[in-house]
């Protein structure tokens, strides 16, 4: 019996010290008020570059970790993303990102 106490004991001080070794853990909370333009995010994707993509309500949001940029749709523009309401962001194996919006499938070509 005295075994299983210190079996019991040891297996405590284990967890208690590998969770007090832990580091703490930041979030930096991103907002409208940093330059995203909606507050509803639909799809998140990391790159291979470790560029972050959001998809939104109100376009396509690529954050380097320092500032938004923002892909919207416009009539004026022919090459602009079909729609505004991102739904859903994946990036192929050449790099280039296939978004998908309510209306449509667009591909976002990095050199052109």
């Amino acid at each position: 019996m005295k075994r299983i106490w210190y079996l019991v004991y040891f297996l405590v001080w284990c967890c208690s010290s590998s969770i007090s070794g832990q580091s703490n853990v930041l979030f930096n909370h991103l907002s409208i008020f940093d330059g995203l333009s909606q507050a509803t995010v639909n799809t998140i994707l990391q790159d291979k570059n470790d560029v972050i993509w959001l998809g939104t309500r109100d376009g396509l949001n690529r954050y380097d970790g320092y500032e938004f940029h923002t892909y919207k749709y416009s009539i004026r523009d022919q090459n602009t993303i079909s729609n505004n309401s991102i739904t859903t962001v994946y990036q192929d194996k050449l790099g280039d990102l296939w978004v998908g919006t309510e209306n449509g499938l667009n591909r976002f070509n990095r050199s052109t």
